[in-house]
């Protein structure tokens, strides 16, 4: 009997242990980002560092943002590739440097498509640099 106690109670002590470890994914989703809360941290500094140079087209900030941002990939895997999230930035750079603020658009779209789920799903609590 004092051995099934035992065994009770480094089972409670372990399963209540991995408990705490467990991920935070889907308590932490609902602290950030939905209408209501505050932004997550990628999607705050996009808000206060790129939107409101791209709805002036101010292409020398977006070029500055956009240097940023290709620093902000979580995972170094994600800059592999054509659409690698450092790769679609710097083009967004080149096309802002370059003037051409319609190429700037498509870059950010396609980093949008290539990436902005992912995110969320995997990174969207996680500190950024910048």
């Amino acid at each position: 009997m004092k051995r099934l106690s035992i065994v009770l109670t480094a089972t409670a002590l372990v399963s209540g242990l991995a408990l705490f470890t467990l991920p935070q994914g889907h308590a932490e989703d609902a602290k950030c980002g939905a209408k209501g809360q505050p932004s997550c941290p990628l999607q705050g500094w996009m808000e206060k560092n790129m939107q409101e140079p791209f709805d002036s087209k101010d292409l020398t900030k977006l070029a500055e943002a956009l240097e940023k941002a290709a620093e902000f990939a979580p995972d170094p895997k994600w800059n592999e590739g054509a659409t690698g999230w450092s790769k679609i930035a710097k083009d967004g750079v080149a096309a802002a440097k370059a003037g051409n603020f319609e190429t700037v658009q498509q870059t950010c779209k396609s980093c949008h498509k290539a990436w902005r789920s992912r995110y969320k799903k995997e990174h969207r609590t996680k500190p950024i640099k910048g």
